[in-house]
């Protein structure tokens, strides 16, 4: 079994397209963000709906999509830098 690291050196300059894409993409997230998501933390019974009873796992849900949703968006070069550990066969 062999295993390869991307090495630093390996990193690509984005392209104009790339960038539009990503910039696309981040507007969509914080859309989501902004119309989706955060109408939950008013934490009223009609918000929240059926889900109600289970009101502090929802907000720790939604709190770490978040903050998931955007550090993926704001570190884009950082987690290309950390790419998977290659199996070959």
């Amino acid at each position: 079994m062999h295993t390869t690291l991307a090495s630093p050196s390996a990193h690509r300059r984005l392209s104009a397209g790339g960038a539009a894409g990503l910039v696309i993409v981040a507007v969509i997230g914080m859309v989501f963000v902004i119309h989706d998501a955060l109408p939950y933390f008013r934490l009223t019974e009609a918000q929240l709906g059926r889900y109600g009873p289970h009101r502090p796992w929802l907000v720790v849900h939604i709190t770490a999509g978040i903050i998931a949703l955007l550090s993926g968006l704001s570190l884009p070069r950082v987690t290309t830098g950390f790419q998977a550990i290659h199996r070959r066969s």
